[in-house]
């Protein structure tokens, strides 16, 4: 079995005092294996540990892992109720502690398992650099993603989360109880106000972070005072000492931050307010689409949930292309209405499919009200949409159904009808002055509290925001929705 004396690494000399053994009595492979824990020393979940073996050509090969579960039992015990006689020592036996550890990393990087009976040690000083891949890290790239068992800072370079060699982070823990998002806020933290976040990004002007809340308001008051955060709190006094751990001795409410709420119901034209309560409504901004941008942007196709059920998709995809080649813009309009004109009634007929029309609409002059449906609310456009694709109706037009059947016809308006009151609000004819408002990139968080999630969520996604303008050149993004 190999020991400390006889594996030591040159500077990389391991600990002296050992806290187990690999178990022998089951398989070490190159994934895990379990530990027989030392009787003198409390191994704790979390915790990082090295293993060495020296191989055939006279190298060291270093295991680092992470204990991922621990466990007791005492040896000798076959039924339950050997408990009791080995409480009463009439039944021999031997209390052991298990631990189950997942390798992390091997260096140098040869894929063999540990050597069963090896001892393992806690991994400290450069052997927990190496555990964490702190030497692959320059000290610019380093993100402190929280502090482990011990106290001690656990850090992920940032190329792995700007993109350059990953750009997903997945936040596990329990639900209902804000432990996933309080987490996602502390990492928007870090990245926007804090030294580290700020020398990682290397200053950049243009990152942003858009955060959805949709489970209450409490996110809307992110750039306020935790109520809990002060020295009289216990809560507050541990989280001070957290903060200074990490590096942050001094941890402010997020400094930069625009509030986007949904509008309030009210006539087009009018100027838009933002419908919350828990803040100050000119402190925020409302949000919202024109019937023009709603058209130009396909996002019909968004205020489904359900378009894979039947031939739901069909009909919208052909509904949405020929809203955009009947579309056309309002003369002296400044609010987003569109005038609804019949493709052969139009200077330039229009492509049939979604590209040629969109660039056929770009060309596009303005027309007079009298060319056609002027549509200037959500319910004007489903009303519009209803009579076209409703068998029997005098507006209806084979062309717009796509040729499914009419139940699947019906059961499209149906959808468009039901989703109109939750959504009217947010399709409508909006100021142009309110438009600019929404097109301010210069805060780095912005939070948009919404009471239509589904619809408000995947729009977003797939406009990048509820701006008329795209992001600056270069930058990047970060979506948080709870």
């Amino acid at each position: 079995m190999s020991t400390g004396e006889t594996t030591c690494g040159g500077c990389r000399r391991l600990a002296t005092d050992p806290v187990g053994l690999i178990d022998a009595s089951t398989d070490a492979t190159t994934q895990q294996a379990n530990v027989l824990i030392d009787d003198r020393v409390d191994l704790a979940l979390d915790t990082f540990v090295v293993t060495a073996q020296r191989l055939v050509d006279g190298s060291v090969l270093f295991h680092y892992g992470i204990v991922t579960e621990v466990s007791g039992r005492v040896e000798g015990a076959e039924l339950a109720t050997d408990t009791a006689r080995l409480a009463a020592a009439t039944l021999p036996g031997q209390r052991f502690r298990h631990a189950e550890v997942s390798w992390i990393r091997t260096d140098p990087e040869r894929y063999l398992p540990p050597s069963s009976g090896a001892r393992i040690w806690i991994a400290e000083a450069d052997h927990r650099r190496r555990a964490l891949f702190l030497d692959k890290m320059s000290e610019d790239e380093q993100i402190p993603l929280g502090l482990d068992m011990g106290d001690e800072p656990v850090y992920m370079p940032y190329s792995f989360l700007n993109g350059d060699k990953g750009g997903h982070v997945s936040i596990s823990g329990k639900s209902g109880v804000a432990t996933k998002t309080s987490y996602a806020l502390y990492l928007l933290y870090t990245l926007f106000e804090t030294e580290f976040g700020r020398r990682a990004r290397r200053g950049s002007a243009h990152d942003r972070a858009l955060v959805f809340s949709v489970k209450g308001s409490d996110l809307c008051l992110l750039d306020k005072p935790n109520n809990r955060f002060v020295d009289t709190d216990p809560v507050g006094v541990e989280a001070r000492r957290q903060w200074r751990l990490l590096g942050v001795a001094d941890p402010r409410p997020f400094t930069d931050i625009e509030v986007f709420a949904p509008a309030e119901d009210s006539d087009p034209g009018v100027t838009p307010v933002p419908h919350i309560e828990v803040r100050d409504k000119r402190e925020t901004s409302a949000y919202g689409w024109s019937p023009r941008t709603f058209i130009e942007r396909g996002l019909l196709e968004f205020v489904f949930d359900d378009l894979e059920s039947g031939q739901l998709s069909f009909i919208e995809q052909v509904v949405r292309v020929q809203l955009l080649r009947w579309c056309c813009p309002l003369a002296g309009d400044t609010e987003g209405r569109v005038v609804l004109v019949h493709p052969d009634d139009q200077d330039e007929r229009p492509g049939s499919t979604w590209e040629s029309a969109a660039r056929a609409l770009r060309r596009k002059r303005p027309v007079g009200a009298g060319s056609g449906v002027v549509i200037a609310t959500l319910d004007e456009l489903v009303e519009f949409i209803g009579d076209k694709v409703t068998e029997g109706s005098p507006g209806f037009e084979p062309l717009w159904t796509g040729s499914v059947t009419g139940s699947t016809t019906q059961a499209f308006i149906r959808r468009l009808w039901k989703s109109t009151p939750r959504l009217r609000r947010l399709v409508r004819g909006w100021p142009r002055w309110a438009c600019r408002r929404r097109c301010r990139w210069s805060t780095c968080t912005r939070c948009t509290p919404t009471r239509s999630v589904s619809w408000w969520r995947r729009c977003s996604v797939r406009c990048g925001s509820s701006t008329r303008t795209p992001p600056p050149r270069g930058a990047r993004s970060w979506c948080l929705t709870s």
